[in-house]
């Protein structure tokens, strides 16, 4: 798998303290409206021990209102795997990493 490399990265980043990753769609760019979106991940302490995955997403510049998600796992293991399961699906839905971090 040619991802494979860059999925890796994204999630060393994400255990070092998160990343973000854009989608700038294109194709509505003809219409005169170009729309970006936002996707972030983070790893959160759980206070009764083990660490959340929170993922947050909306449209680029309105994260006023972001949706949000956590998901709570016990062991690294486990973490690393969910973390890379969401970075493999964010890269196959077209987002990139963004040049600035979280």
């Amino acid at each position: 798998m040619a991802d494979a490399p860059r999925v890796a990265m994204l999630v060393e980043r994400v255990m070092s303290g998160g990343v973000v990753l854009d989608l700038v769609d294109v194709a509505p760019a003809a219409r005169g409206c170009q729309r970006s979106r936002s996707y972030a991940i983070s790893l959160q302490p759980a206070l009764w021990g083990g660490t959340d995955v929170v993922r947050m997403w909306g449209r680029r510049g309105h994260l006023r209102r972001p949706r949000l998600l956590a998901t709570h796992h016990m062991m690294e293991a486990e973490l690393r795997r969910a973390v890379a399961d969401v970075v493999r699906l964010r890269l196959r839905h077209g987002y990139l990493p963004a040049l600035g971090a979280l």
